[in-house]
């Protein structure tokens, strides 16, 4: 669902500035739990675009998006199973 509201907000170009960020940590999360690099790396840069477009700085996006599997949902799916 998160990709379908994102894909819209895309398409229409309109970016609810109270419904985008949460938008996207939803979806770097869940792509980093499924230890997909390639898309935390799209979205956390969509989110670093944006925020820096509102608040001159990028939130620790950028971050995000150079190293994801330095984030702390990564692997996540994974360490559970282990358990």
């Amino acid at each position: 669902m998160a990709e379908v509201l994102w894909d819209t907000m895309v398409r229409e170009g309109c970016y609810n500035r109270g419904l985008w960020e949460p938008l996207l940590t939803r979806l770097v999360k869940g792509y980093a739990v499924l230890e997909n690099a390639e898309r935390v790396r799209f979205y956390a840069t969509k989110a670093a675009q944006l925020r820096t477009l509102y608040t001159e700085e990028d939130g620790g996006w950028r971050a995000v998006a150079d190293n994801p599997r330095q984030t702390e949902w990564w692997a996540k799916l994974g360490a559970k199973r282990i358990r």
